[in-house]
């Protein structure tokens, strides 16, 4: 595989991780306006327990949606350079050596995604691949 293709690579995976985000952010949206018409309906009928619950809920998907959409800005940083360096011919440092490499890169950047989602949930992310004991 030749320079100018692998960084090419480099840079599409790197719009593609930038999509996924910014997808995943408009899905938080979504379900933090769906919890925020249900705070609506909650004290429509004067169930004040459920509608502060909703509020909660609309408050932690917003806010999980504000994560995503900061990452895929800091993503969107990284497209421009890796554009910019495309376009100028020279590279962006050393693209991946594999495509096991890309892979296992790929991996990395959905498991921090879960992990902003857990996060955004209160709850503590979990790791992936159990550690191995250490002797």
């Amino acid at each position: 595989m030749t320079e100018p293709r692998a960084w090419r690579e480099a840079l599409v995976d790197v719009m593609a991780r930038e999509h996924r985000l910014r997808r995943e952010a408009q899905r938080e949206q979504g379900e933090a306006e769906r919890w925020a018409r249900r705070v609506g309906f909650a004290e429509a009928r004067g169930l004040a327990d459920l509608a502060a619950e909703a509020r909660g809920r609309a408050s932690r998907h917003s806010q999980q949606a504000q994560a995503l959409l900061q990452s895929a800005a800091e993503l969107h940083a990284e497209v421009e350079r890796l554009r910019g360096s495309v376009a100028a011919g020279r590279g962006p440092g050393p693209p991946p050596a594999s495509r096991f490499e890309r892979r296992f890169a790929a991996l990395e950047a959905e498991r921090e995604l879960e992990q902003l989602k857990h996060a955004g949930r209160g709850l503590a992310a979990a790791p992936s691949t159990p550690e191995a004991p250490q002797t």
